[in-house]
């Protein structure tokens, strides 16, 4: 699911942040791996993650939960992938993010997404 922000006000600002973000990292050369496509297992059902993999700089994840009014954390298996991220970071800083033996998780509002940048 690709990010995009809630709130009339912030939507310019928010996207702007995006962008840089996924500038940086290089989607333009990454290879993207939609959720739909099974390539995570994430827990919460209601969570879906979807990622651009890019061969020198690790990935970027796009988590988002979908549920209407529940709040989530996130357990996603990193292991499927084979790609041993030891680094996980919130991309744009919305709060903190926990990598351990390749399960990463995080806390996620309704209908929210967070990016998180792997190395």
């Amino acid at each position: 699911v690709r990010g995009r922000p809630h709130g009339v006000n912030h939507r310019l600002a928010t996207m702007g942040r995006i962008w840089e973000v996924m500038h940086r990292f290089g989607c333009d050369e990454a290879q993207w791996h939609p959720y739909y496509a099974g390539g995570f297992r994430g827990a919460p059902e209601n969570v879906k993650i979807s990622a651009w993999i890019h061969p020198e700089r690790g990935g970027l994840l796009v988590v988002s939960n979908l549920h209407p009014t529940c709040e989530a954390t996130a357990t996603i298996d990193l292991g499927i992938l084979g790609a041993g991220w030891t680094q996980a970071e919130d991309a744009l800083g919305e709060g903190p993010v926990s990598l351990e033996n390749q399960m990463l998780r995080l806390d996620l509002h309704p209908k929210r997404m967070r990016l998180v940048k792997m190395r």
